[in-house]
């Protein structure tokens, strides 16, 4: 187990607007998952979004033949951004003191975000701010 990937849940703050394909629910309407709504049929829709049950509890109640459509949000990939600050001033305790090496903390930080990132299908960009030799 102690090879195991630690990974944690990507929860963004908003709907998540990217490539149309992944794990999180997006603002655009697709073939996810998760139901956006329903709405009466429209000639050009795909016949396998049309709710069969909902339509025929429609049709037996108006006495005639209507259509509806479950509509679905899109699952799009996370788009993850990474700021990593390596300046000196980063390195401010040295290595002896476990809990306060901020750049191993930062290592292990930034490879938990990978695989997180990675396990749900997402993109990540990386900014680094450093000034000197790397540490």
């Amino acid at each position: 187990m102690a090879n195991a990937r630690l990974t944690f849940p990507l929860v963004p703050r908003r709907r998540v607007i990217g490539l149309s394909y992944g794990t999180m629910r997006s603002l655009r309407r697709g073939s996810g998952s998760d139901i956006a709504g329903s709405r009466p049929y429209r000639p050009g829709d795909d016949m396998d979004s049309i709710d069969w049950a909902a339509s025929a509890r429609l049709s037996t109640a108006r006495g005639n033949d209507e259509f509806i459509v479950r509509e679905r949000f899109a699952e799009e990939a996370p788009k993850i951004v990474i700021v990593c600050d390596r300046r000196p001033q980063m390195s401010h305790f040295a290595a002896p003191l476990p809990w306060l090496d901020k750049p191993e903390a930062m290592r292990h930080t930034v490879e938990l975000i990978l695989a997180s990132a990675g396990a749900a299908g997402g993109f990540v960009g990386y900014l680094d701010y450093a000034d000197g030799d790397p540490h």
